[in-house]
């Protein structure tokens, strides 16, 4: 499995916006480099990104190519808010994997999350599980990819050209800006006209071609299935925490460890958790508790303060 750190160059590193951010790029292979931004308040890598370098040692690396490392850093922390859906969340530690991750969190889909909801101990994995499905369809893409009761949880998708002429049909029939409120009538003829487009030449001719697309796909999607089938089934044996070998433990969550990283949580039993149900039970109708509406002066000089 790929768990050992990757021997990686530092070519670049730079504190940008007052040492909040932290920028860096390293070269573990001969062609490509890896942009990181880690937030150093949360210890946490934010962003990164495969670039194509090719390093020459006599000649170091050109000024006008750390220009353009820095201005990507300052225009990813410029406009944060223009990436929302697509910053990641990533420990510091993991760059130790290398461009493997970032080739990952580039196929994960946008709108998805860009986070590895998992511990460091299945990061090899998940580049190994990567290589073995770039190998039967290089431009997969990743829908989910998370721990769920000690297991992985892995959805993948294979680009397919989709029905064209139903998006174009919705683009030319856009909703009116009608302060949100929107007429029936609009929405009854609408109808008639989708319902029209579905009996059209153009349309069934799309879905013949996006049938046997997806025949063609078959073979792959089921050999892909396996390989990811395969990849669940050794989460399980394996400690999120590190990667040794590890079983599946019936805590409060189910969660696959070593027995090392089982030793620094605590077991719990049943009967814990019918405590704990218990517990949250009672909690649960006090705060759903009728309140009295009257309201409490605060009294001469009480304040209140908001933080």
């Amino acid at each position: 499995m790929s768990q050992e750190p990757r021997g990686e160059i530092l070519l670049w590193s730079s504190n940008v916006d007052n040492g909040r951010w932290k920028a860096e790029v390293t070269q573990s292979n001969d062609t490509e480099v890896t942009l990181y931004i880690t937030d150093l308040f949360l210890n946490e890598v934010k962003y990164m990104e495969n670039m194509d370098f090719v390093l020459d040692i006599q000649k170091g690396v050109p000024n006008e190519v750390l220009e353009e490392w820095q201005d990507k850093t300052i225009m990813w922390i410029d406009k944060q808010d223009v990436y929302e859906g697509t910053e990641i969340r990533m420990p510091e530690e993991a760059k130790i994997f290398g461009d493997g991750l970032a080739r990952i969190i580039g196929r994960i889909q946008g709108g998805w999350g860009k986070g590895l909801n998992f511990d460091l101990g299945w990061y090899g994995m998940i580049i190994d599980l990567d290589n073995e499905l770039a190998n039967i369809r290089f431009d997969y893409t990743i829908k989910q990819i998370m721990e769920k009761d000690g297991a992985l949880v892995f959805i993948f998708d294979l680009p397919t050209k989709g029905f064209d002429c139903c998006q174009i049909f919705h683009e030319n029939n856009e909703v009116p800006d009608n302060d949100g409120d929107i007429p029936v009538e609009w929405w009854a003829e609408m109808s008639k006209k989708f319902q029209e487009h579905l009996k059209t030449d153009e349309h069934l001719t799309t879905v013949e071609k996006f049938e046997k697309e997806q025949k063609e796909l078959l073979p792959d999607i089921q050999e892909m299935n396996e390989v990811v089938a395969r990849y669940v089934e050794m989460s399980m044996t394996l400690c999120e925490a590190c990667g040794a070998p590890g079983e599946l433990e019936p805590l409060i969550w189910k969660k696959t460890l070593c027995p090392k990283h089982l030793s620094e949580l605590e077991k719990i039993t049943p009967e814990d958790i019918e405590t704990a149900s218990s517990i949250n039970q009672i909690i649960a109708s006090a705060n759903f508790a009728e309140v009295s509406s009257k309201e409490e002066p605060l009294g001469e000089g009480k304040f209140i303060e908001r933080f």
